[in-house]
C-alpha cells in the first residue's frame, strides 16, 4: 500500500526520503543496497532535474516508522509498503524499495497543557520519547510537538522491526 511523504515540514526541508534511506542501510547493509539507492536517486534526478535533499550530517538518525490517521484500518501486518512522495499528482515518484509493515501500535499525541505520547496504551517519557522522536524523523520531542499541534490519535506503521 501507499505510504506518502511530504518533503517539506514547517516550511523546511525534513529530508525524510534520506532519512528512510538511512533506515534502509541499517537493515539491510550490504553492496546492492548502495546501488539500489543510487538508481533511485539517479530516476528522482532525471525526472525532476535535482536530486532529493540530502543531509551531510554524519550524525543523521534514520527514519524507522511513521505517525498515520487510521480511521479505516486499511494497514495490516506484513502489507507491502510502497514509499512515495508527491503522492496522488502527477509527480508521483517511489522513492525506495516495497518493504513490509512489520508492525503497528496504537498511537495517542497529546500536545495540551500536559505534552504526552501514548503507545498501545502505555505513556513513553524521557530517552523513550526522545529515541520515538528521533526513529519518527524529528530532531527530539519538541520538534515532534511542534508538528503535532493538538491532539492526534492514530497508527505508527512500523518497517524496521521495532515496536515500543
Amino acid at each position: 500500500m501507499t505510504l506518502g511523504f511530504k518533503t517539506i515540514m514547517n516550511d523546511q526541508p525534513n529530508y525524510f526520503v534520506e532519512k528512510i534511506w538511512q533506515g534502509i542501510f541499517l537493515l539491510k547493509n550490504d553492496e546492492p543496497v548502495h546501488t539500489i539507492y543510487s538508481k533511485y536517486l539517479i530516476e528522482h534526478t532525471d525526472r525532476f532535474n535535482k536530486e532529493w535533499d540530502i543531509i551531510t550530517d554524519e550524525e543523521i538518525m534514520p527514519k524507522l516508522h511513521t505517525v498515520r490517521r487510521e480511521k479505516k484500518q486499511r494497514w495490516q501486518k506484513g502489507m507491502k509498503i510502497h514509499f512515495v512522495i508527491n503522492n496522488r499528482t502527477t509527480d508521483r515518484f517511489q522513492f525506495a524499495p516495497v518493504m513490509e509493515c512489520t508492525g503497528l501500535q496504537d498511537i495517542e499525541i497529546n500536545n495540551g497543557g500536559n505534552r504526552s505520547v501514548i503507545i498501545d496504551g502505555r505513556e513513553i517519557e524521557g530517552d523513550e520519547l526522545e529515541l520515538f522522536s528521533r526513529n519518527d524523523g524529528f530532531s527530539d520531542s519538541d520538534a515532534l510537538f511542534d508538528y503535532f499541534t493538538s491532539r492526534y490519535k492514530g497508527k505508527l506503521i512500523h518497517w524496521a522491526g521495532i515496536l515500543y
